[in-house]
């Protein structure tokens, strides 16, 4: 398995997670760690210093072309969310 698709399970995983219930602390801090992570791969450069004027408007960019993305590979993101639920435990999706 890639490390793209390995950081956008666990950015499902956490999406799911998020949904289900309210996460602690430490989970919440982990799991925006997993967004940051697989938004990454969306970036069209290296990334500008954290907390820049750059890095926000690459970081909004970014989020942009990943949504773009879902939406033309709905086949994929409806598999790695299956793979999210399965690995949480989850089982299918009702």
């Amino acid at each position: 398995m890639s490390r793209f698709v390995l950081d956008l399970v666990l950015y499902y995983a956490c999406a799911l997670s998020s949904e289900a219930a309210s996460m602690p602390g430490a989970d919440a801090m982990r799991c925006s760690r997993a967004y940051e992570t697989a938004k990454t791969h969306f970036y069209s450069a290296d990334p500008a210093p954290q907390g820049s004027p750059a890095r926000a408007t690459q970081s909004n960019a970014a989020f942009a072309a990943f949504r773009a993305w879902e939406a033309a590979n709905p086949d994929a993101v409806a598999a790695l969310k299956a793979m999210a639920r399965d690995w949480q435990g989850h089982g299918p999706a009702a």
